[in-house]
């Protein structure tokens, strides 16, 4: 089963997969070494993922963030 990406107003690209968990997961509040460790990936690699995020959709920060996913 593929997710559809997830579609915010103005946004320039949809999110990936990866990108929507990890969205989803910063947004409550759990901090990249916790979100590395539920997905079993490096923590680098969570911390660069929101900044891709919040270019996509416009989020300046995880409380941003937590708005729009929220909305």
């Amino acid at each position: 089963m593929i997710t559809p990406p997830l579609d915010f107003p103005g946004e320039s690209a949809p999110l990936s997969a990866r990108e929507r968990t990890v969205a989803r997961l910063a947004a409550q509040g759990l901090t990249d070494k916790e979100i590395a460790g539920q997905l079993v990936i490096p923590p680098r690699t969570v911390s660069n993922t929101p900044y891709r995020i919040h270019q996509k959709i416009g989020a300046t920060d995880r409380r941003h963030l937590r708005r729009r996913l929220s909305a």
